[in-house]
C-alpha cells in the first residue's frame, strides 16, 4: 500500500466514523482531516471536496463487490 492509498484509506475511515456521529452537512473538510490525523492541505492533495471523497469510497466498494 502506498502512502497515497494509506491517506485515502484514513480519510474514508474518518468519514464513516463521523457519519455515525452527525449529518453529512455538519461534517467539514477540516474535521475530516483532523479525525484522519492528517493536515487539511493533505486532504486537498487527494480530493477536491468531501463529495469527491464519498464518491471515491463508493467506487472502491463497487470494485470490491465486483471482484
Amino acid at each position: 500500500m502506498t502512502d497515497q492509498d494509506d491517506t485515502a484509506s484514513k480519510l474514508r475511515e474518518a468519514l464513516i466514523k463521523l457519519l455515525r456521529k452527525r449529518d453529512w452537512d455538519r461534517i467539514g473538510v477540516k474535521e475530516l482531516a483532523s479525525f484522519a490525523g492528517i493536515a487539511r492541505s493533505t486532504f486537498y492533495l487527494h480530493f477536491q471536496n468531501k463529495d469527491e471523497l464519498l464518491d471515491a469510497g463508493f467506487s472502491n466498494l463497487r470494485k470490491f463487490v465486483l471482484a
